[in-house]
């Protein structure tokens, strides 16, 4: 182990391998709090080693004084979960490997029951497989000042590494608590900074260091980093596949986020050399087709679209139970998976079919605030708007708590949003307008939570105008039905990609009815508008049809 001012973490971990080891070492690079006392107690050889803005080297400096002929490799927040020194034990008396993967799992919370973690109850991202059993040969070392690793030794080795189920870790140190107690964001970047200054030519710290701006929310700078250290990606080959990986997940994130879909599709292609069939490409390769599914011109582009969409987001699901040794995006095989097929079921009219994707992924740990503004969208389209408000509801008053975790901050901007089309199914458009506004409010320049809400967004908009006899121009099928309203005929853009949202169509042509709009409702009659809007004339008649019968009950009555 190397700590540093471990002295809440160390005693735990230290528990946690009783049986498993034969003796302790322990590299205290400055520690001020009674972590080296609490070392000692613990019966551990303690080393010191000056801390000189490099992890490989105190890392090293443990694996010359270890005595054994394994090493087992710990951080102070890391656990052994119950069960793993038999199966340590076993590996090590077989002799049949030299390297042992762990899976290790991360902690959503500082306080979480390890079983809960290793259960997946407590989980926060998908397990990943980490070599940390190894056998000490003479030319084991790690390498890399921050994210210090044993690639290069491991790479000739790679037939006589195996998984050890059973050998399980739980990491607590990406809790947010503790990543915020540690400024780890400040220190990695500075440390991964220096790395690229000593070697601008090594492509490997510009991944590490756009995804660490990336989370950090520092698009900017993210960008910046992978765009230069992408040209610096090397051929395929072997030992490539983290570097690549890293990078473009980094550079085709960035580029979804500018709206990019080129340069995303590009860079998932490239990456996808080094690492075929990584569930993480695979995902943003969902995103990058759903994105143009949203930004179709026609039906047929959109149909197909959203089928690659589709397929793209189940391979990623398949890699659920892969052995990846790197794994970046939380939930890719998992509940962010079910929620992207969620929103793919509603974008093809199939509200049944997102419900159920919405329940899987709460099962699978998704944020319980997207999996509730899920189901409220899909009691919409099922014409639940009771249901819905209950859902929106409680959405909101989840996001007011402060101990909501891992919710995106914008997911405030679809919440509203929802609410604004609750309050229209239920015709209250003063509600309606006021969600709208706070919708905006929130989405500020930037975008949903989920991005299928966006076209919703400009929907909402349009709608609330049409009702108040109001004509804007607006992209996607409303805005066609406000141009054909005023006795135009042009093309607007994404007009004929989606259909109209039925409730909302027929709604807006009720009240236009009875408020004796009638002149206005003529246009939709040409032919021009059946063939901007198929279907228009006949939902006209239908609800024509309705307010005679609904007059003809009153009447007898």
């Amino acid at each position: 182990m190397i700590v540093r001012d471990e002295a809440t973490m160390l005693p735990d971990c230290l528990a946690s391998v009783a049986g498993a080891v034969d003796e302790l070492v322990i590299v205290d690079t400055g520690s001020t709090d009674g972590t080296q006392r609490l070392a000692q107690e613990a019966g551990a050889v303690l080393l010191t080693s000056a801390w000189n803005d490099d992890f490989a080297t105190p890392r090293n400096v443990g694996l010359r004084a270890a005595t054994g002929d394994w090493a087992l490799i710990l951080d102070a927040d890391e656990r052994l979960v119950r069960g793993a020194a038999r199966v340590i034990r076993d590996a090590v008396r077989d002799d049949q490997i030299d390297c042992g993967l762990l899976p290790l799992h991360n902690a959503a919370r500082e306080d979480a029951d390890v079983e809960d973690v290793r259960g997946g109850q407590g989980r926060r991202a998908e397990v990943s497989y980490l070599p940390r059993l190894l056998r000490r040969l003479p030319d084991l070392a790690f390498e890399g000042i921050v994210h210090e690793n044993v690639t290069p030794w491991l790479l000739p080795r790679a037939e006589r590494a195996r998984i050890l189920p059973g050998a399980d870790i739980v990491h607590l140190g990406y809790a947010a608590s503790v990543q915020r107690a540690r400024q780890k964001y400040a220190r990695d970047t500075a440390l991964l900074e220096k790395a690229i200054a000593r070697d601008p030519r090594d492509p490997g710290p510009y991944g590490y260091l756009a995804l660490a701006h990336l989370e950090a929310g520092r698009v900017d700078r993210a960008e910046a980093v992978a765009e230069a250290g992408w040209p610096r990606l090397p051929p395929p080959s072997r030992g490539t596949e983290v570097t690549a990986l890293r990078l473009g997940v980094a550079r085709a994130a960035l580029a979804l986020d500018r709206g990019d879909r080129d340069r995303a599709l590009a860079t998932l292609t490239t990456a996808g050399r080094h690492w075929p069939d990584h569930p993480d490409l695979w995902f943003l390769r969902g995103c990058t087709a759903e994105a143009h599914a949203l930004d179709a011109e026609t039906a047929t582009e959109r149909t197909e679209a959203l089928r690659e969409a589709e397929n793209a987001f189940r391979r990623a699901h398949a890699g659920r139970d892969g052995i990846f040794a790197q794994r970046l995006l939380t939930g890719a095989t998992t509940w962010a998976t079910w929620l992207r097929r969620g929103a793919i079921a509603l974008l093809k009219g199939r509200p049944g079919e997102a419900r159920d994707a919405f329940e899987h992924a709460d099962r699978e740990g998704a944020p319980s605030v997207l999996c509730d503004l899920g189901r409220a969208e899909a009691a919409l389209a099922r014409r639940q708007p009771e249901t819905a408000r209950a859902l929106v509801r409680r959405a909101l008053d989840a996001l007011d708590r402060p101990d909501e975790r891992d919710v995106p901050p914008r997911a405030r901007a679809d919440a509203h949003l929802l609410a604004a089309l609750v309050a229209e199914a239920e015709g209250d458009l003063r509600t309606m307008a006021t969600q709208l506004t706070a919708t905006r409010r929130h989405l500020g320049g930037g975008s949903f939570a989920a991005s299928h809400r966006r076209p919703r967004f400009f929907d909402a908009a349009t709608v609330l105008a049409l009702h108040h006899g109001q004509f804007i121009d607006a992209p996607g099928p409303f805005g066609q039905l406000s141009v054909l309203l005023r006795g135009e005929t042009r093309a607007v853009r994404g007009g004929a990609a989606r259909p109209l949202d039925p409730g909302m169509r027929d709604r807006l042509f009720r009240r236009w009815i009875l408020s004796g709009r009638t002149e206005a409702l003529e246009h939709l009659l040409r032919p021009e508008a059946e063939v901007r809007l198929p279907g228009l004339a006949g939902a006209l008649a239908a609800v024509v049809s309705d307010l005679g019968r609904d007059r003809a009950v009153m009447a007898a009555s």
